[in-house]
């Protein structure tokens, strides 16, 4: 069976297309991704202006259009920080419905940490002992603890790397610092809900875009070795980035993103650091796998 899964963030809006054998395992066949950076147009205005509005709208369309193409039987939709901040987020999202024919559930925070707890948890079935996922958007960043594939705390902080990019000024002296410091007095205070942990799992395509510039991952880097690659991103030209294989669409806001992520390491403390393959849009699959598995019963 192929399911595919949309995922309508702050940064981009990602489709994901997947084989699956009905239970848990997941095979990819495709993908479609479009950049809108629509969390920082909702932090500007409020809401999604018209222009802003049509574009996504269309964006939605090209991501069914692909699905169908792909051959999947059914796309599962959410929406995430941007979306739910939006004065007419759930307006896009019924619109989405009435000229696609598209349900999109607009996720709270809570749901969106679960959902990628599920998803980049899965890919690491041999990791034993408490888990805690850190799902790293333009956003906001969700938290979410658990052992094995059961997820027992979840948390979203606003703490995205487009948000808090609005807010400091990394390529100021002493910018990269200041915001990762920041996420680290904030996480510092996520601590006591998020209870004891073995390893600290990241999850987005910021966490391993990172990870690949570091080196082979992220795994034994420290905060403040991230921390040093921000300033370093801070000052470099986005075709400079390019160059070095960073994806063009990201090379913009990958400082903020390293900024993000040093002062997660930093305030969550230092266990084991993975960085997961998968995430939301496995999640999302998985969901559904599990609800029907369900009704079958």
């Amino acid at each position: 069976m192929k399911l595919a899964a949309l995922d309508l963030g702050s940064n981009s809006f990602h489709l994901l297309v997947a084989l699956t054998d009905g239970a848990s395992e997941l095979s990819k066949i495709g993908s479609h991704k479009e950049v809108l950076r629509l969390g920082s147009v909702v932090q500007l205005h409020g809401q999604l202006p018209d222009d802003a509005f049509d574009r996504a709208l269309a964006c939605v369309g090209r991501a069914a259009t692909v699905a169908r193409e792909l051959g999947a039987e059914k796309l599962l939709a959410v929406a995430t920080s941007a979306l739910r901040d939006a004065r007419n987020g759930r307006a896009f999202c019924d619109a989405c419905s009435e000229r696609f024919g598209v349900p999109i559930q607009l996720v709270s925070g809570d749901e969106e940490a679960r959902l990628a707890y599920q998803g980049a948890r899965s890919a690491l079935k041999l990791t034993t002992g408490r888990v805690l996922v850190a799902d790293i958007g333009g956003g906001s960043v969700e938290l979410a603890a658990g052992d094995g594939s059961h997820c027992d705390t979840v948390q979203s902080l606003q703490l995205g790397f487009l948000r808090l990019g609005h807010a400091f000024r990394l390529s100021d002296p002493g910018g990269p610092v200041r915001m990762a410091r920041y996420v680290q007095r904030e996480c510092e205070k996520a601590r006591w809900q998020v209870g004891r942990f073995d390893t600290l799992l990241l999850s987005g395509g910021t966490a391993r875009a990172i990870g690949k510039l570091l080196g082979g991952g992220i795994a034994g880097a420290s905060a403040g070795q991230v921390l040093k690659l921000c300033d370093e991103l801070s000052h470099s030209s986005p075709e400079k980035l390019i160059k070095r294989g960073v994806d063009k669409h990201r090379a913009q806001s990958l400082a903020a993103g390293a900024a993000v992520t040093a002062g997660l390491v930093a305030g969550l403390g230092q266990r084991e650091v993975r960085i997961s393959p998968r995430g939301l849009r496995e999640g999302i699959i998985l969901r559904e796998l599990s609800r029907r598995a369900t009704r079958a019963a």
